[in-house]
């Protein structure tokens, strides 16, 4: 699931802590700002990246094609994420706003306040009625989609809440802390219903299995850990990465985690077995997000040296390029087996 990258984690709280405003962080000679989340369409034909330029950037998946920006934010976007029929996706930013687009027109269709610090992640509930909402306030905010009002607001973290996702049932929603721990809430109650410990550095990401029993969490520590959800148990750590984890995401059906680094790379592994099957080489920066496509032929991987990269999910192999400027086919020195 999309995170806050470990680098964006940093400058965020260091700007908190110098009670800073949060200007847009674009590293020095970037052609392009950093893409900070990507998600694919439920169909699969379609690719929105967040970019620290402040806007929600979408692509045609197949072709590669940029179909269309969206801009209204007034800081570096964070996370975006579709609503389950398609029709409407929604941004998170610095600005400490939600914005909530039409797909088809483009339009804003409302935004969202309520946070005191940047917002750091953002999904539906599998119903798309819901939206959660991670913040560097330290707080979790569910929210109306119909009507844009808060329904309640989740506090038990002790430092910035950096993601959170939806169990598949919508039943539970798990948030990723920079203090290093998991909370897993009850969405219709609120309460805690556990606390995760064992990550040694602040959690990044985030990610239930399709089938709900697995949660997966990656960490500044290098590590990702998958987790048995029935008995609140640690089943194995995946180790590979040599820097912050950045990103965890499960294949649909569940036979593949993918995970991003700061490394640069991202790693396609066996969620079964823990495996690792394919490392993913070709960005220059740190992988800031991997996503899945809906029919799980594809894995994208956006990073801070503003491309996204389109890997086949089965054979590891790069398939296109795609920038906030400009796209291109990936070349087979792009990539490695391990």
């Amino acid at each position: 699931m999309r995170k806050l990258g470990f680098v964006a984690m940093v400058i965020m709280a260091l700007a908190a802590a110098a009670g800073a405003p949060r200007p847009r962080f674009v590293p020095p000679g970037e052609v392009v700002a950093p893409i900070e989340g990507v998600a694919f369409s439920p169909d699969s034909r379609t690719l929105a990246g967040a970019s620290w330029d402040n806007s929600v950037i979408l692509w045609d998946a197949a072709g590669g094609a940029r179909l269309r920006t969206l801009g209204g934010h007034e800081s570096a976007v964070n996370s975006v994420a579709w609503r389950p029929d398609g029709r409407a996706l929604v941004s998170a930013s610095n600005d400490r706003t939600l914005m909530e687009w039409d797909t088809a027109s483009g339009e804003r269709r409302r935004t969202f306040t309520g946070h005191l610090d940047g917002v750091t992640s953002v999904v539906y509930s599998p119903d798309g009625r819901l939206l959660a909402s991670g913040s560097m306030d330290r707080t979790v905010i569910l929210w109306n989609v119909a009507t844009g009002e808060r329904r309640r607001t989740l506090a038990g973290h002790a430092k910035g809440v950096t993601c959170v996702a939806f169990s598949p049932d919508g039943r539970s929603l798990a948030s990723a802390s920079w203090d290093e721990t998991v909370i897993v809430w009850d969405v219709a109650s609120g309460a805690q219903r556990r606390t995760i410990n064992g990550h040694h550095a602040p959690v990044s990401s985030v990610a239930f299995s399709p089938d709900g029993r697995l949660l997966a969490t990656g960490s500044a520590d290098r590590t990702v850990i998958l987790w048995d959800m029935a008995r609140g148990e640690r089943l194995r750590a995946f180790e590979g990465h040599t820097d912050a984890v950045t990103s965890v995401a499960f294949s649909p059906d569940g036979r593949f985690l993918a995970t991003g680094s700061e490394d640069d790379n991202a790693i396609e592994w066996d969620a079964a077995t823990g495996e690792l099957l394919h490392t993913l080489v070709g960005h220059t920066k740190g992988v800031t997000s991997v996503a899945f496509s809906g029919d799980g032929n594809t894995l994208a991987a956006g990073s801070r040296d503003g491309r996204v990269i389109l890997w086949d999910a089965a054979s590891g192999a790069p398939q296109r390029v795609v920038t906030g400027k400009s796209s291109g086919v990936v070349g087979p020195s792009a990539w490695r087996r391990p």
